[in-house]
């Protein structure tokens, strides 16, 4: 048999047809714009499985919008790796038991299930209990609204997806600050896809279109950039989506964890159709006590950045405000 003729077969295609995942939520935003306060929350809801954060969707994601993955490979390598995720959990199998971590078992607000999954038989056992107890995957990903589209048609009934929205002043200045506005495609700690053009020096993937540029900018003016660029695609995107898809993805400012989480927390639990717990009560408490993005000290944030800056960065730092301010938010 010839593999290498056979699969450039016009009507050939990759497919999933059948999924035991019967509920997946994308918890979704920039690097440090508040995913892991917001999944810390929801994992104390009823039906909801640990945090997860597998790289796998966003990369996925990011091949195929690039054109260098088929959309029918695309869906199904996502529909595969859900099932096994959901699989994995049900039978304790690469499950985080490390305990500084925040999606750690030892985190997580119920960790005995998964000290009794240890034990579980697997297979037939493990698929009757997910039919059983309709479970909520959660998975952590990153910077994935631009290409919601292909996950909606890999998981078009049973995806739902939180998308935490930080201040753009407050993202840029903790990126800033963390020094990813370097060149992270030189870091062997590197777990971010870079691109080249006609041999240029590896950019950062979301340079599309000004990678060239990426090795002479000032770290703050990337990050304003990319911050910039990605927020218009996404916009755009979100404005494409039909009704039904839009109705599936709740938006979120990060502040409103932190100054309403009563009302997030009952907004949250209708849109995943589920119901809080005791444990809800205590991170909502927490959460109450912490506010990194009050007003005075965003409004010293910007100052630094400004100082630091170019004027077309700042420019655009403003356009990014605008869209923040006047975006529709489920909150």
């Amino acid at each position: 048999m010839n593999i290498v003729a056979d699969r450039n077969d016009d009507g050939l295609t990759f497919c999933k047809p059948v999924s035991t995942v019967p509920n997946i939520l994308f918890v979704d935003g920039l690097a440090r714009s508040g995913k892991s306060t917001l999944c810390r929350l929801i994992t104390t809801f009823e039906r909801l499985e640990i945090e997860r954060i597998d790289m796998i969707y966003d990369y996925v994601g990011i091949l195929n919008a690039f054109g260098k993955l088929d959309r029918d490979a695309a869906v199904a390598m996502e529909r595969l790796f859900a099932d096994l995720s959901l699989y994995d959990n049900y039978i304790c199998r690469n499950v985080n038991f490390r305990w500084r971590d925040t999606s750690s078992v030892f985190h997580f607000p119920r960790p005995l299930v998964y000290f009794k999954r240890l034990f579980s038989r697997g297979k037939d056992q493990a698929i009757r209990e997910i039919e059983a107890e309709n479970p909520i995957l959660l998975s952590q990903t990153h910077n994935q609204m631009e290409n919601i589209d292909l996950h909606f048609d890999s998981f078009p009934d049973s995806l739902r997806v939180v998308s935490v929205v930080r201040h753009p002043v407050s993202l840029a200045y903790a990126w800033w600050k963390t020094g990813h506005g370097e060149n992270l495609c030189e870091s062997k700690w590197n777990q971010i896809f870079c691109i080249s053009r006609d041999d240029s020096p590896p950019a950062h993937h979301l340079a599309i279109g000004w990678e060239k540029q990426f090795q002479g900018m000032a770290p703050i003016n990337r990050i304003i950039r990319m911050h910039h660029d990605y927020m218009v695609r996404a916009k755009k995107t979100l404005e494409s989506l039909g009704g039904d898809r839009s109705a599936k993805i709740f938006q979120l400012r990060n502040r409103s964890l932190f100054t309403v989480p009563e009302l997030i927390t009952e907004q949250l639990c209708a849109f995943l159709n589920t119901t809080a717990t005791r444990k809800s009560r205590a991170v909502i408490r927490k959460m109450q006590r912490t506010n990194d993005d009050d007003e005075s000290m965003c409004n010293a944030q910007q100052n630094e950045i400004h100082v630091q800056c170019s004027a077309e960065s700042r420019a655009m730092l403003g356009d990014m405000i605008d869209m923040y301010e006047t975006q529709l938010y489920s909150l």
